[in-house]
């Protein structure tokens, strides 16, 4: 088996409310930019993922995951890591509560319901942030550092 060099950053962003997280990694693998965002809710005392985007079988997708357990596979038409980052954001803003609500958490698409503008903000300034990191990628192949950002207006910078 091929050893691949990754080089990965890690984002998290956190809502208020702390009911939902995205864990996002931008990694370089083979000169490749590839993203992977991961939408996670919190169930008693673990955080379950609910969305992941990735490149995991040579293609850009999306898996959604039920919370019963299920899993199901939705493509992407974006074909790079930017375009990626932008189409899931996007799916994220226009179709939220049917997303939520077929994936059976009905609390998460209650939370966005009251809280659909401070959510749409947050995740515009996701993208911006990801979008930038993703267009320079040599500051991701410098880094081997681990980061949590949050983009609220009580946002914090923390590194390991």
């Amino acid at each position: 088996m091929m050893k691949v060099s990754k080089q990965e950053r890690f984002y998290l962003i956190k809502f208020s409310g702390e009911i939902i997280r995205f864990r996002n990694i931008l990694r370089k693998k083979n000169k490749e930019l590839e993203p992977l965002i991961q939408m996670e809710t919190k169930v008693g005392s673990k955080w379950l993922p609910v969305l992941r985007c990735d490149r995991s079988h040579d293609f850009l997708h999306i898996d959604l995951y039920y919370k019963n357990g299920e899993k199901k596979k939705k493509d992407l038409e974006s074909k790079d890591a930017v375009s990626a980052i932008v189409e899931v954001i996007d799916l994220l803003k226009r179709e939220w509560r049917e997303l939520f609500l077929e994936l059976q958490y009905d609390e998460i698409s209650n939370y966005f319901a009251s809280n659909q503008e401070s959510i749409k903000s947050e995740l515009d300034n996701a993208s911006k942030y990801l979008l930038n990191e993703a267009k320079q990628p040599d500051a991701i192949r410098d880094s081997k550092g681990k980061g949590i950002i949050t983009f609220s207006a009580d946002a914090y910078i923390e590194k390991k």
